[in-house]
């Protein structure tokens, strides 16, 4: 894809891809959306994504990880347009742990972490997240959820999704700090 400057939307949805290799993505530096759901990636090395400055969209889902390192987003967090935010999806990728998966993402906006296996939220797991609009964590058995670890975000999350999980959103939340919520699923 080096060759192909002007690419801004590249999708290799349910490619049965197994690797990502940054040398692939080198070059195409007007990527606004890369969309790898479904394939069969389990790692990312550290910095694979550098270099895509204007990227405001990664779509991960279906893919089989359990854990990502923190680095993984290196270069993804450095640059951005002015005021942007940043959509990661990572829905049905048997994630187990995110504590420290986005350090230094500080233009993150949207994160789907739907249907993983996430089990624990404490403080370190949006330290640096600056506004979050849209979380969505439904279907992890979320077993402890760090009081007010989101709180926070009360004056900028308009969606939340927190359905069918096993803690008590109650106790770790105080909704009267979400102003600007317009989703709120706390279903079972």
């Amino acid at each position: 894809f080096s060759q192909m400057r002007n690419l801004k939307y590249l999708i290799l949805s349910s490619n049965q891809i197994v690797e990502i290799n940054s040398s692939i993505l080198k070059d195409v530096n007007n990527l606004k959306s890369l969309n790898l759901d479904n394939n069969k990636i389990s790692f990312i090395r550290e910095n694979t994504f550098f270099g895509l400055n204007i990227l405001g969209e990664l779509h991960l889902s279906g893919n089989f990880f359990k854990t990502l390192n923190s680095g993984v987003f290196n270069g993804l967090i450095l640059k951005s347009s002015a005021g942007s935010v940043f959509t990661l999806t990572l829905e049905n990728t048997n994630l187990d742990n995110i504590t420290g998966l986005f350090d230094n993402f500080t233009r993150l906006g949207e994160i789907y972490l739907m249907s993983n296996k996430i089990s624990h939220i404490d403080n370190r797991t949006f330290v640096d997240v600056k506004k979050l609009i849209k979380l969505r964590l439904s279907f992890n058995p979320l077993k402890y959820v760090e009081r007010n670890v989101l709180d926070r975000f009360g004056a900028s999350l308009s969606e939340l999704y927190l359905r069918n999980i096993e803690a008590n959103p109650s106790e770790f939340i105080n909704f009267s700090k979400f102003t600007k919520l317009t989703i709120l699923d706390v279903s079972q």
